[in-house]
């Protein structure tokens, strides 16, 4: 096993944090996506538009 330096530890440790905060953003952003899409589903199934067939029925 090759020894490490302490500053190559240090370095690495917080590229590694950068990246974890990064990947936090970016699940963030597709869950906040996610949830839209699934409200706007969901009240378009509770109140649906008129459709044209059943307004002539």
């Amino acid at each position: 096993m090759q020894a490490r330096s302490l500053e190559t530890m240090v370095l690495e440790l917080a590229d590694l944090k950068e990246q974890r905060r990064e990947s936090v953003k970016d699940y963030n952003e597709r869950i906040k996506d996610l949830e839209r899409d699934i409200k706007k589903m969901a009240l378009q199934q509770m109140n649906p538009a008129p459709q044209k067939e059943c307004a002539a029925a």
